[in-house]
């Protein structure tokens, strides 16, 4: 199974820019940050790949909200 290695670098920006919008749809709303990363991330990778990306980032954001 292929790392994180073969993904180009159109790609992690495309993570990254989803990621950021993701970000901000979350603070704005309260919700939604899987709901937008998830398929944004999967249209230009495998699933799994997607899933894996927005995994950390989504835990993040929801121990920062039970917090506050």
């Amino acid at each position: 199974m292929p790392g994180f290695e073969h993904l180009s670098f159109l790609t992690l920006a495309w993570v990254a820019l989803v990621l950021a919008f993701a970000g901000m749809v979350q603070g704005a709303l309260g919700l939604g940050f899987p709901m937008l990363a998830t398929p944004m991330i999967a249209a230009v990778t495998d699933m799994r790949t997607a899933v894996i990306l927005v995994l950390l980032p989504c835990v993040a954001t929801t121990v920062t909200n039970v917090v506050m």
